[in-house]
């Protein structure tokens, strides 16, 4: 009789794993992430004969030939704030017999700087840079140039308008020279022409009735003489004279001599108040003069002008002041004449500016005596109301 097999008898089986590795697949690969991004890798496998499913394959990562993370199911890596440059990804798979991929998925890519931060970028900006310097320093030296230039055709141009405003006013001051000499004329005309019918008729002549005409006769030679030197002085070019201190007062009485007839033949009351002991001033006495007959004229047409449209009782007055004021001397010519209105007034120091007819001026005056002034260091101002009057103020620095 056959035996029969015992349940309980042990059995063996052995088990050959496979030696197959895995192959891993790349999913999502980029090259290129931009500084301060952020890139993600997936990938994949597959077991050559199935054995292990792809659920169960495991994975391990690296970066740049770091150290291998543990396996795990995980398929997708991200990584960020990488630095600027090139790198490299590695992923390999291992089934459950252990058995890893020898030949890892690698995806080399780079982390790009930001724009900013990119040579092409960087050489831009530094080119642009190098151009605009370039630019800029063409810009400042033509800008340079171009000042000076201006400063030099201002100055010349400036130096003509007082050249004629000093004939302007040399043809002004003529009409007062020949009112000032017309009088001693007649002096030296009448003496002479005594003496001369005297001596046709055989007159006798006294010594000391002589002696006293021909006294009378130097003397107002002498003022003639005077006069006149006045008025060679007063046209010279003093541009180029170092500067002097002066007193204001003496330049003021000074014009007034050669202007002082005309004032008295048009009718004007003038009324003087000059301050004693004024601090002398820096600057030349003949260009200072020029202003203040430039500013008496004015004042004697403004008046003139009130006059022929006032009823009969106009006084026509000018008022020459002057005083220290903060280190500094202040000269002012009022008038009650016709006055301007305000449009006139902003408009009055500019070269050519007038209102009045060709044959009464050239809008020359004031904008020359505004540049006499400030060549002194000075400031000139006016104030005026239509129809009651207008002062100028000049204020010129004391010596220090």
């Amino acid at each position: 009789e056959p035996q029969r097999a015992d349940p309980y008898t042990l059995r063996t089986i052995q088990y050959v794993p496979e030696t197959d590795p895995p192959e891993t697949i790349m999913t999502i690969a980029p090259d290129e992430v931009s500084e301060g991004g952020e890139i993600t890798f997936a990938w994949t496998g597959a077991d050559l004969w199935r054995s292990t499913l792809r659920e169960d394959l495991q994975y391990a990562y690296r970066l740049d030939g770091g150290e291998w993370s543990l396996y795990s199911g995980n398929m997708i890596r991200s990584f960020e704030d990488l630095d600027v440059g090139a790198h490299l990804f590695e992923v390999k798979a291992r089934d459950l017999a252990f058995n890893e991929d020898p030949t890892p998925a690698m995806m080399p890519f780079h982390v790009v700087p930001q724009v900013w931060r990119s040579p092409w970028f960087i050489g831009l900006i530094l080119g642009f840079v190098v151009i605009t310097g370039f630019l800029i320093t063409r810009i400042i030296v033509r800008d340079r140039k171009l000042r000076q230039a201006n400063e030099d055709l201002a100055s010349a141009n400036e130096t003509q308008l007082l050249q004629s405003a000093r004939l302007v006013s040399l043809g002004q001051m003529t009409a007062g020279v020949a009112h000032e000499l017309n009088q001693p004329l007649t002096v030296v005309e009448t003496t002479a022409g005594d003496i001369y019918l005297r001596l046709m008729e055989g007159m006798p002549l006294e010594t000391d009735e002589l002696r006293e005409m021909m006294e009378n006769v130097r003397g107002v030679v002498d003022r003639m003489a005077g006069t006149v030197d006045h008025l060679r002085v007063f046209s010279r070019d003093v541009s180029e004279e170092p500067r002097q201190a002066m007193d204001v007062n003496e330049v003021i009485e000074s014009g007034l001599r050669l202007m002082g007839t005309q004032l008295e033949k048009h009718g004007v009351n003038l009324v003087l108040d000059l301050s004693d002991a004024l601090p002398k001033v820096w600057g030349h006495p003949h260009p200072l003069e020029q202003v203040v007959l430039n500013l008496l004229s004015n004042a004697r047409d403004a008046v003139d002008d009130r006059a022929e449209i006032e009823e009969a009782g106009y006084d026509k007055r000018i008022h020459i002041q002057t005083r220290a004021e903060n280190n500094a001397v202040v000269i002012e010519v009022e008038d009650n004449g016709i006055g301007m209105d305000e449009t006139i007034r902003q408009r009055i120091f500019e070269p050519f500016f007038t209102t009045k007819d060709a044959d009464r001026g050239t809008g020359l005056g004031l904008s020359i005596i505004y540049a006499i002034v400030r060549k002194h260091d000075g400031q000139i101002t006016v104030e005026s109301e239509q129809g009651v009057g207008t002062m100028f103020k000049v204020v010129l620095p004391v010596v220090a």
